[in-house]
């Protein structure tokens, strides 16, 4: 069956990630994209951000379409556009959410106020894929982590709710491999050490997404993006 997916993110000619990427990666899993924009780069590489009341327009056009099966967010580029995505994950219960949040520096270097308000999405979607620099000064605030830090910080993850956490672009000072793991009844951590692999690729988001709406385990789907991933590059 066909999955009606909601991409929310940066429209760019000239980047490797952007939703025009995850329309792409929707249609070799045979599902349908929809497109919100929340920032716009040009060629001459101006970057224009999307006024909010014009972004909350873009998605109660996607909803007035019918139900939908999964929601992407890639980026989000305004501190106000963080509210409207609470409110359309809190509204679309029954929606599969993937949060992959890439490295913005309006957000990380915001203000306490708004940190609560991304938290608050953290906490609400299915799965995160955060770099480290955005999930640190959130959550952990520690400058060389280490795989007890992790450890010690799961049962805080656990009271939150937040349940598939993936970590990209974390170097542990006592974890040697590319990808490590951790593991509770109700919480699976996983983290990359490279920017060059697996969860850092512009693809990963939208095709992990794709493979979970196929009904398949979080293990399953992880393991069949990154091959999907791998054989693109």
């Amino acid at each position: 069956m066909i999955k009606k997916i909601l991409t929310i993110g940066e429209s760019s000619p000239l980047m490797t990630k952007s939703i025009q990427t995850d329309l792409k990666v929707f249609q070799d899993y045979s599902h349908f994209g929809f497109t919100t924009i929340t920032s716009l780069s040009l060629q001459d590489g101006q970057q224009h951000h999307v006024e909010t009341d014009v972004f909350e327009a873009q998605i109660e056009t996607v909803l007035a379409g019918g139900h939908l099966d999964g929601i992407l967010i890639n980026s989000i580029a305004s501190k106000n556009h963080l509210q409207t995505l609470i409110n359309l994950i809190e509204e679309q219960k029954n929606v599969f959410s993937v949060l992959d949040l890439q490295n913005n520096d309006n957000i990380i270097n915001s203000t306490e106020p708004v940190k609560k308000k991304l938290r608050q999405l953290i906490e609400l979607v299915d799965i995160i894929i955060c770099d480290w620099d955005i999930l640190n000064p959130l959550y952990f605030n520690v400058e060389s982590p280490t795989q007890r830090d992790l450890k010690m910080r799961m049962q805080d993850f656990n009271r939150t709710g937040v349940k598939q956490l993936l970590i990209k672009n974390i170097s542990l000072k006592d974890f040697t491999p590319n990808m490590g793991l951790l593991k509770t009844d109700n919480l699976l951590i996983i983290y990359d050490q490279q920017d060059n692999i697996s969860f850092s690729k512009p693809t990963f988001g939208a095709s992990l997404i794709s493979n979970c709406l196929l009904d398949q385990t979080i293990s399953s789907a992880i393991s069949n993006s990154l091959q999907y991933v791998n054989q693109l590059n």
